[in-house]
C-alpha cells in the first residue's frame, strides 16, 4: 500500500492543497506565519485527511473537518496497492456526503456502505488501521487502554485465526444450547465411551500428527529466535565497525590506542574495516534470507496444524454420531453424546488457540525485548494466565514490565518509556503480521529523547513498511536517507503546500 497523492479541498485549514509523495519516507514540517510557530500549521491535516479519505472517519468532530466559512469539502486519495491504482474521492456538501471509488479507472458502483466494504477488503477495517498503523498523541499510545481481550484478539489476528475462532464460537454456542436442553429433561442417559475402531484409529493418527506438527513448529520457533539473536549481534558488529571507520575518517589516529597514524597505515586499517563491514553485511543478508525462509516454513506448518485441528474436531463429531446410530440411543442419550462431542471439540480448539497464543506471545516478546535492549534495561513479558485470590488459575492477556527482575507498574514509567513501549508493540505487531503497508507518525516520537528518537528512526528506516510519514517539530528526523521533505505554510488562516 503506497499513497501516491492526496488532495485536500476545504479540509480543516487547507483551501486546496495537493501533496504528491515521491519517496518511501516523507517528513512533514510546517510554519504558522500568523503566530510564528509550527503548531497549528496544518501538518496533521495531511495524515488525518488520508485516514478520512480512506475510511470516512476522524477523531475530530464532523463540524471541525470543513474549513471555517465553507459549505463544501473534498478529500481525494490516490493509492497504489497490489499493482492496482485506486482512487478514493470523498466529498461533503452540508450534511450530504458522497463517495467515489475507482480501481484501475473502473468506478465501483453501489451504496456508500457497499463501496466502503470494498475499501475495507483492500486495506483492512478502520480500527485495525489506526490501531496498528498510526502513532499520534491520541491513538493507542497508552498501554493501560489496551484491554486483555483486545491484546488477545491482536495476538490471534497475527496468525489469521479467524476461522478457528469462528469454530470456537460455534462450538461454544451449540454446547450452551445442549446444556439448556438437557437441563429441561429429567431422564438423562449418558452414552457409552466405546468408539468405532476405524474412527478411533483415525483420531489417534490425527492427534499424533498434531503433536508432531507442534514439535516441528516449536523447533522452528527456537531456530527463529536463535537467528534473530545472530542478526542483532551482526547489526551491533557492523555498527561498531562503522563507528571505528568514521573515527578513522575524522582523525588520523589509531582508534584503539589513539596514537598518530601514517597515511599508508591509516589506508590499510580503513580497507580492513570496509572489508569486515562487507563481510558482515553479506552474513546479515544470508541470515535475513534464512529467517524469511524459516518463517514461511513455520507459517505453512501452522496452517497445516489448523487443518489437522479441524479434521480432529470432525472425526470427533463422526464418532459421536456413529456411536449414537450403532447403539440406537434415545433422544436424551444423543443429546448427551453431542454435548460430550462439542465439549471435547471445544477443549481441542481451546488447546490449539492456547498453543498459538503462547507461540505468538513469545515471538512478540522476543521482538519487543530485542528492540528494548537497544534503548533501556526494561524487559516485557506477555502473561497469558493469572492466579486469583482463591488460588484459581484463569486465562488473561496482559503485558508485564520488569526492571532488575522486579515488576514495574506502567504508571511508574516515564512518559518517554510509555511511548517507546507502545511504539515497539505496534512495530512488533506489524513485523509479525509481515505487513509492508503504511505507517503514520504524527509527533508520536516527541516524548523520546534525541538518542532514542534516532534509534527508533533507524528501526523504522530498516523496517519493511512500504511507506512511512513523519510529522514532528524535531529537526533530526530530517537526517533520514531518501526522505521527501514536505512544507506546510499557514498564512491568514489558510494552509498551503509551499514546496516538496
Amino acid at each position: 500500500m503506497v499513497i501516491k497523492k492526496v488532495r485536500l479541498n476545504n479540509y480543516q485549514s487547507h483551501s486546496d492543497s495537493l501533496v504528491t509523495f515521491t519517496e518511501r519516507i516523507a517528513f512533514v514540517v510546517g510554519l504558522d506565519r500568523d503566530h510564528g510557530t509550527s503548531n497549528g500549521s496544518g501538518k496533521s491535516s495531511i495524515i488525518n485527511g488520508i485516514i478520512y479519505g480512506i475510511y470516512g472517519k476522524s477523531n475530530l468532530p464532523a463540524t471541525q473537518l470543513v474549513r471555517h466559512g465553507c459549505g463544501d469539502m473534498l478529500v481525494a486519495v490516490e493509492i497504489e496497492h497490489l499493482n492496482k491504482k485506486i482512487q478514493i474521492v470523498r466529498s461533503k456538501s452540508g450534511t450530504t456526503g458522497k463517495l467515489s471509488v475507482f480501481i484501475d479507472g473502473q468506478e465501483i458502483t453501489g451504496k456508500i456502505e457497499e463501496k466502503q466494504a470494498v475499501i475495507d477488503s483492500l486495506f483492512g477495517d478502520y480500527q485495525t488501521f489506526v490501531g496498528f498503523s498510526v502513532v499520534d498523541s491520541v491513538r493507542f499510545l497508552d498501554l493501560e487502554d489496551l484491554s486483555s481481550s483486545e491484546l488477545r484478539d491482536t495476538l490471534l489476528m497475527l496468525v489469521n485465526a479467524e476461522k478457528i475462532q469462528k469454530m470456537q464460537d460455534d462450538f461454544g454456542k451449540r454446547k450452551m444450547e445442549l446444556e439448556i436442553m438437557l437441563k429441561k429433561n429429567t431422564s438423562l442417559h449418558f452414552p457409552s465411551a466405546k468408539r468405532m475402531d476405524i474412527l478411533k484409529s483415525s483420531l489417534i493418527l490425527t492427534e499424533t500428527e498434531g503433536k508432531a506438527l507442534d514439535s516441528e513448529i516449536g523447533i522452528l520457533t527456537e531456530e527463529l529466535g536463535s537467528l534473530s539473536t545472530k542478526k542483532e549481534n551482526l547489526y551491533k558488529e557492523i555498527e561498531n565497525y562503522e563507528k571505528t571507520d568514521q573515527f578513522l575518517t575524522e582523525h588520523s589516529k589509531c582508534p584503539t590506542c589513539f596514537t598518530g597514524l601514517e597515511p599508508d597505515k591509516k589506508t590499510v586499517i580503513a580497507q580492513g574495516l570496509k572489508e569486515s563491514i562487507m563481510s558482515k553485511s553479506h552474513d546479515l543478508e544470508n541470515i535475513e534470507l534464512t529467517i524469511k525462509t524459516t518463517s514461511a516454513a513455520k507459517t505453512g506448518l501452522s496452517t497445516h496444524r489448523l487443518s489437522v485441528i479441524t479434521k480432529t474436531a470432525k472425526i470427533r463429531l463422526l464418532i459421536g454420531k456413529l456411536d449414537d446410530a450403532v447403539r440406537n440411543r434415545t433422544k436424551d442419550n444423543k443429546l448427551c453424546a453431542e454435548l460430550g462431542l462439542y465439549t471435547r471439540g471445544l477443549q481441542t480448539i481451546n488447546k490449539f488457540l492456547s498453543f498459538i497464543l503462547t507461540n505468538t506471545a513469545c515471538e512478540l516478546e522476543d521482538y519487543i525485548n530485542g528492540e528494548l535492549s537497544k534503548f533501556t534495561d526494561m524487559v516485557c513479558k506477555i502473561n497469558l494466565t493469572k492466579t486469583t485470590n482463591e488460588g484459581k488459575v484463569i486465562p488473561t492477556c496482559s503485558i508485564l514490565i520488569y526492571r532488575d527482575g522486579n515488576v514495574q507498574t506502567y504508571k511508574s514509567l516515564s512518559s518517554g518509556e510509555k511511548s517507546m513501549l507502545a511504539l515497539l508493540l505496534k512495530l512488533g505487531i506489524n513485523s509479525l503480521k509481515g505487513t509492508n503497508g503504511l505507517f503514520l507518525v504524527d509527533e508520536g516520537l516527541d516524548r523520546l529523547d534525541q538518542i532514542n528518537r534516532s534509534r527508533i528512526l533507524n528501526t523504522l528506516e530498516l523496517s519493511n513498511f512500504s511507506q512511512i510519514m513523519l510529522i514532528s517539530h524535531r529537526e533530526e528526523l530530517d537526517s533520514l536517507r531518501n526522505t521527501q521533505r514536505i512544507y506546510v505554510i499557514k498564512n491568514q488562516g489558510i494552509s498551503t503546500i509551499s514546496g516538496i
